[in-house]
């Protein structure tokens, strides 16, 4: 979903979904990055956060529970 998006973790749910976490570039600053595909390739949703005061994010870790909740880490 995004052009210059890099993966540093990746889990699946219950579904055999491909959750990720890791960093995206948006204009030219690195956002906190967490997204969702489907098992069959199918991008499902992604969003990006800022870390405090604008300055770059990096998501570090994701995981799900049984009931398919999204768990993320990062700095």
């Amino acid at each position: 979903p995004l052009a210059s998006s890099y993966p540093n973790a990746m889990t699946l749910d219950t579904a055999g979904n491909i959750l990720l976490a890791g960093s995206a570039t948006v204009s030219s600053n690195s956002r906190f990055f967490v997204g969702k595909i489907s098992n069959t390739g199918t991008a499902l949703w992604h969003r990006t956060y800022a870390g405090a005061n604008n300055y770059n994010a990096v998501g570090s870790d994701v995981a799900t529970d049984s009931s398919n909740n999204v768990y993320a880490t990062g700095w």
